[in-house]
C-alpha cells in the first residue's frame, strides 16, 4: 500500500521514464527518495510526524561544540534521528550521527562561518521529516594588546592598549600586574571597556602584566606582556682637571648609568662671574669632550645626562685656568759637523718661578731618551755627540706648582757623505737578474738612491727602478755586452755621492737553447693548455732520467741542472723541475717549482723536485719526471699523463711539499686532454683505439681479416676481458694475451698473439 501511494506521487515523465527501462528492475535503478517531498502522511496515519529539534545555541566560537536537542512529535512515535551539517562555502554535507535515539548530538565546526545543520527525524513505521537549523561560528578570540613602550623610567606611567578580535565582540578587558619579585598580582582595571589602561611601576625591576579579553558570549583570552622599569639615569661625568692654562683643552667625560642605557649628552659652560649660559655641545653620544679655555678665571661646566626614555641627571664641576707655562728653549746651532759642541739653553714663559730644567737627547730614528742632566736650575748645557745622525734634543721645564712644559729640538751633526753601494755580480748572462743594493753612510737626516746604466759606446742613461721600500733594486740586462751600472746617493741637505760599477754581460746560452726549441714546438695560436703539454711531450721524448748514476749512487751534477737537462739529455727530478720552469717562463707562463718528498714502490720517502704552473687562471701540479715512461719497471717510449696537470687531491697521494706551493683545486682538464691524446696516438702511432664492445669487435675482425699476428691495441676498459677478443675473433683461435695501463686511468694497451 505504501509504495503505491509512493508511486502516485511520480509526474508523468519519471512514470514514462521507468517504462523505458522495464518494469521493476529498471524502478530500482532509480534514486526514489530523492524525487519524494521532504514530509508526506500516510493514508491512514491520524497525525501528522512534526519535527521539533532546535539548537541549544545558535552562535558559537570556532572548535567550540554546538548541541543539537533532538526531538519530534506526532507519527508512531519510537523517533529516530540523523544529523548532517555543512559550512555556507561548501556543498558536501558532514554526518554528526545517523540513526541514532539519543536526544542530543555535538556538533564542533572548524571553520568561521555560517552553518547549516539539517535533522532528519524517522518514526517506527518509517515516516521522516527533515528540520534545518542555522549555526553562526565564530572566529577564536584573539587578545591583540599591548604596551605602547616595554622599557619605563620607575614611577612614570606606561600605557596597555587593548584591543582583541574574533569572538562575538563587545569586549571587556581585566588587567592586572606584577613584579618579578613579588608573587602577588596587583588589579589595575576590571571589566573595562575602555582602549587603553595606565600603570605606574614603583619599583625599578621587570613586571609582568596580564589582560585579559571577554566577549559578550563569555569567552576570554589572556596576554601576558612584559614591562622593564628603570632606575632613573644617574650622571656619572667628571672632568680630571680642574686647572688647566688658558687656551688649553680641558676634557670632559661623558658617562651614565641606569636608565635605558643609550645616553646623550648636553654640555654648557660659563664664566663663573656670568649668569648665561653657552651650549657646547648639544645631544651627543661621545664619550668625550673638550673644552678650550679662552680667558683666565673661573668657569662653570654643566653635563647634562638624557636616556631614550626621557630620564636626566645634571652634573655640575668647575675649572680654572691659569697664565700657562711654556717652554722657549733653543740651541745656538741647528747643523754642524761631527766633533764640534752644541749649547742647549732653557728658557719658560708663564708659570710660576722658579723653574728646574731637565735634558736629554736621542738619534732620531731612536724610540728610547738618554739623559743629559736631571731637574736643575741649570739653564745652560753642552752636547757631544758620538757619532753624525739627527739628533733629537728634549728639555723639561717645571714650575713651582709642579706643571712641565715640553719642547724638542732637532740638531744635525753630519760628516762627509759616502757612497757604500754594492752589487751582487759584475759578469752575468743575458736575461740573468743583477741586484744593486743601495747604501751611504754619513748622511743627513735621509737619503735617496738613482740607480742607471750605460752601454759600452753610448753615453745614454737608462734608469732603473728602485723602491725605497726594499734593500735592493734589481735589473735584467737582455743583450750582451759592457755595462756600467750607477748608484747616486742624495741627503736630505742635497750632499751626493756617486758609485760606479762595470758588468759583464755575457750571451745566455741556456735562454738560446730553450727560446730554439720553443721556437720549433709553439705556435702562436696555442693556448696555455696546449702550450704546457706541448713542453711536456717534448720534455719527455727529449731526455732521460738517470737511472743509472742515481742507483749507483754517482750522479753528476750536470743532472741537477736545466743546463745539464738540454746539453747531456739526461737529468733527475731537479733538472727536470728546472728545465720545466724555465721553458714555462720564456713561453709566457706562469710556473713555480716546488721540491719536497715523494713516496717510492717500497713505502719510504725520498727528495723530489716537480713544478706548479698556471693555465686559465687556475694553478695545477705537474710532475714531468713522474710521468717520464722510463720510470716505469715496464719501460715503453710512450707518454703518460699521470702527473700532468693534476690537483693537490691527486699528487698529495704521494707528494709531500716542503717549499711554498699554490692551492691547487681545479680538476685534470680531461675533456681537452684524453680525445687529443687518443687522436694523436692513432694519427702517430697507427693504433686503433676502442672505446665501445662494437669498435673492440670490429677491430678484432680488421685484424684478423689482415693477417696481423700479433696485433696491438688501446681498450677502455674498466675490466680487461679477454674473452670478448676471443668471442670477436670467432671462428676461435688459440691465442695469448698481454697488457698493462696505457697513459689513463681505464686505458689498456693489449697486445695480442695467435698461436
Amino acid at each position: 500500500m505504501k509504495r503505491k501511494c509512493i508511486l502516485s506521487k511520480l509526474t508523468a515523465s519519471a512514470i514514462s521514464a521507468l517504462m523505458l527501462f522495464g518494469g521493476t528492475s529498471a524502478a530500482q535503478s532509480f534514486n526514489i527518495p530523492t524525487l519524494l517531498p521532504e514530509t508526506y502522511v500516510s493514508a491512514n496515519a491520524d497525525t501528522a510526524l512534526e519535527n521539533t529539534s532546535e539548537l541549544q545555541q545558535t552562535v558559537v566560537m570556532k572548535g567550540k561544540k554546538a548541541v543539537v536537542s533532538l526531538s519530534s512529535a506526532g507519527g508512531s512515535g519510537n523517533y529516530k534521528y540523523s544529523v548532517y551539517y555543512r559550512r555556507s562555502s561548501v556543498i558536501k554535507w558532514t554526518t554528526a550521527v545517523n540513526d541514532t535515539t539519543e536526544q542530543t548530538v555535538s556538533i564542533t565546526p572548524k571553520y568561521a562561518e555560517e552553518y547549516t545543520v539539517s535533522v532528519k527525524a524517522v518514526d517506527s513505521s518509517g515516516k521522516s521529516i527533515k528540520k534545518y537549523l542555522t549555526l553562526e561560528v565564530l572566529p577564536a578570540l584573539k587578545n591583540n594588546s599591548e604596551l605602547e613602550q616595554t622599557k619605563v623610567i620607575k614611577g612614570k606611567k606606561a600605557v596597555v592598549d587593548l584591543d582583541a578580535d574574533g569572538g562575538s565582540g563587545n569586549y571587556k578587558y581585566s588587567v592586572y600586574y606584577k613584579r618579578s619579585s613579588a608573587a602577588k598580582w596587583t588589579t589595575a582595571v576590571n571589566d573595562t571597556t575602555e582602549q587603553t589602561v595606565s600603570i605606574t611601576p614603583k619599583y625599578a625591576e621587570e613586571y609582568t602584566i596580564s589582560v585579559k579579553a571577554v566577549d559578550s558570549l563569555g569567552n576570554s583570552k589572556k596576554k601576558y606582556l612584559t614591562l622593564n622599569s628603570l632606575a632613573p639615569v644617574r650622571n656619572t661625568s667628571d672632568v680630571p682637571q680642574t686647572t688647566i692654562y688658558k687656551g688649553q683643552k680641558a676634557v670632559i667625560n661623558c658617562s651614565a648609568e641606569n636608565g635605558s642605557g643609550i645616553y646623550k649628552y648636553s654640555v654648557f659652560y660659563k664664566l663663573t662671574s656670568s649668569k648665561t649660559w653657552l651650549t657646547l655641545i648639544k645631544d651627543t653620544t661621545k664619550s668625550t669632550v673638550y673644552f678650550t679655555t679662552t680667558a683666565e678665571g673661573s668657569y662653570d661646566i654643566s653635563v647634562k645626562a638624557a636616556d631614550s626614555l626621557g630620564s636626566t641627571d645634571k652634573k655640575y664641576f668647575t675649572v680654572r685656568t691659569a697664565s700657562q707655562l711654556k717652554n722657549t728653549s733653543y740651541t745656538d746651532k741647528t747643523i754642524t759637523d761631527i766633533g764640534n759642541k752644541i749649547n742647549i739653553y732653557a728658557s719658560v714663559e708663564g708659570g710660576k718661578a722658579p723653574y728646574t730644567y731637565a735634558y736629554y737627547y736621542k738619534v732620531s730614528d731612536d724610540t728610547s731618551w738618554k739623559k743629559i742632566k736631571d731637574y736643575s736650575l741649570t739653564e745652560c748645557v753642552n752636547f757631544y755627540p758620538q757619532s753624525p745622525a739627527e739628533y733629537n734634543i728634549k728639555v723639561l721645564a717645571k714650575d713651582s706648582d709642579g706643571n712641565v712644559s715640553e719642547k724638542i729640538l732637532t740638531i744635525g751633526f753630519i760628516s762627509e757623505i759616502t757612497n757604500k753601494s754594492s752589487i751582487n755580480k759584475t759578469s752575468v748572462e743575458a736575461d740573468e737578474t743583477i741586484r744593486i743594493y743601495p747604501r751611504a753612510e754619513g748622511y743627513y737626516k735621509n737619503v735617496s738612491y738613482q740607480i742607471y746604466y750605460t752601454v759600452s759606446g753610448s753615453t745614454a742613461k737608462t734608469y732603473i727602478r728602485y723602491d725605497s721600500s726594499s734593500s735592493y733594486a734589481e735589473f735584467k740586462p737582455s743583450k750582451a755586452g759592457a755595462y756600467t751600472i750607477t748608484v747616486i746617493a742624495k741627503d736630505s741637505i742635497s750632499r751626493t755621492s756617486s758609485k760606479s760599477f762595470g758588468v759583464t754581460v755575457n750571451k745566455n746560452t741556456l735562454y738560446e737553447t730553450v727560446d730554439g726549441v720553443l721556437a720549433q714546438i709553439i705556435t702562436p695560436n696555442m693556448n696555455e693548455l696546449e702550450k704546457i703539454k706541448a713542453i711536456h711531450d717534448w720534455m719527455i721524448n727529449y731526455a732521460d732520467y738517470d737511472k743509472d748514476g742515481y742507483y749507483s749512487g754517482n750522479t753528476p751534477s750536470t743532472d741537477y741542472t736545466a743546463e745539464g737537462f738540454f746539453a747531456t739529455r739526461k737529468a733527475v727530478c731537479d733538472g727536470y723541475a728546472k728545465a720545466f720552469l724555465v721553458m714555462a717562463e720564456r713561453a709566457g707562463l706562469e710556473a713555480i717549482g716546488v721540491e719536497g718528498q715523494a713516496s717510492t714502490s717500497t713505502g719510504l720517502t725520498e727528495p723530489h723536485a716537480w713544478n706548479q704552473v698556471k693555465a686559465n687562471g687556475e694553478w695545477y701540479n705537474i710532475d714531468v719526471t713522474w710521468d717520464d715512461p722510463i720510470m716505469s719497471d715496464n719501460y715503453e717510449r710512450t707518454l703518460n699523463y699521470t702527473y700532468f696537470l693534476v690537483p693537490d687531491s691527486i699528487l698529495n697521494q704521494d707528494h709531500i711539499a716542503e717549499s711554498f706551493k699554490n692551492t691547487c683545486t681545479a680538476p685534470q682538464p680531461n675533456d681537452w686532454l684524453i680525445p687529443l691524446v687518443v687522436e694523436e696516438a692513432q694519427q702517430e702511432s697507427g693504433y686503433t683505439v676502442c672505446t665501445t664492445d662494437a669498435e673492440l669487435t670490429s677491430a678484432v675482425q680488421k685484424f684478423k681479416k689482415n693477417g696481423v699476428n700479433p696485433f696491438t691495441f688501446i681498450w677502455k676498459t674498466d675490466t680487461v676481458d679477454c674473452n670478448k677478443i676471443a668471442q670477436a675473433y670467432q671462428p676461435a683461435s688459440a691465442m695469448s694475451f698481454s697488457w698493462k695501463q696505457w697513459k689513463f686511468e681505464g686505458y689498456w694497451i693489449i697486445t695480442v698473439t695467435l698461436k
